[in-house]
């Protein structure tokens, strides 16, 4: 089991850079982009983990791989922009 405390701050830090990022992006249309949905559902899965993970010990390692595999996306996306 990992503990909550080392899977929300990696879904805190994605959620910051996608938020940065989509904000320098689009400002005027915040809802028609990936990166707004994946920001809402690093929330959404904060949310789980503080709630649900004393139920099972499977949910925190989903939500740990989910969290690293968002904050590299997130880091990939601002990297392309960047670079294009």
């Amino acid at each position: 089991m990992i503990p909550t405390v080392a899977i929300v701050p990696v879904l805190i830090a994605a959620f910051a850079v996608l938020a940065f990022d989509h904000y320098r992006l689009n400002p005027l249309r915040p809802v028609r982009n990936i990166r707004f949905c994946m920001m809402v559902s690093a929330v959404i899965l904060m949310f789980i983990q503080i709630l649900l993970s004393w139920m099972s010990r499977w949910i925190s390692l989903a939500i740990f791989v989910t969290a690293l595999v968002w904050l590299a996306t997130a880091c990939l996306l601002v990297r392309r922009r960047m670079a294009g």
